[in-house]
């Protein structure tokens, strides 16, 4: 593996940590200022472009679940992308979310990130999360 795909794991392992502390500030080092976040999630922002944007919708999350942690399962690098496949988990004991009144429910999900770097920065983050787990743990009526 290149040295270079090295340096931009070790940027997504920061970023993780960031949220893993509920540190958002900490994306204005990490992050450039046109990032853009896209992909599909359960509260159906779908993109959020720029920074602030960004900012906030990482945010809803941790209003929601105040312990919210990402664990890597796996990470593969190439060039000046990074791919993750991530366990979140939090427990639901903060803001309103989905419409659901906060119970305190774990919340475990499953999420797939690829992300692109440019200048030694994120740059990108396309995203899918497991919506249907999300819902079925906060008591959202699903198909099955």
């Amino acid at each position: 593996m290149s040295e270079k795909s090295e340096q931009n794991k070790e940027l997504v392992r920061r970023f993780m940590d960031a949220v893993n502390r509920g540190d958002i500030d900490a994306f204005d080092e990490l992050c450039v200022e046109d990032y853009v976040w896209r992909g599909v999630d359960p509260e159906g922002i779908g993109e959020a472009k720029g920074l602030p944007a960004f900012k906030e919708a990482v945010g809803s999350f941790l209003r929601a679940m105040p312990d919210l942690k990402v664990q890597i399962l796996e990470m593969v690098a190439e060039d000046a992308a990074v791919a993750t496949h991530l366990l979140e988990s939090g427990h639901h004991t903060g803001a309103p979310w989905l419409g659901v009144e906060p119970k305190g429910a774990l919340v475990e999900w499953h999420a797939y990130d690829i992300y692109r770097i440019r200048d030694g920065k994120l740059a990108t983050e396309s995203f899918l999360d497991d919506g249907y787990t999300i819902m079925k743990a906060l008591g959202i009526k699903t198909l099955a």
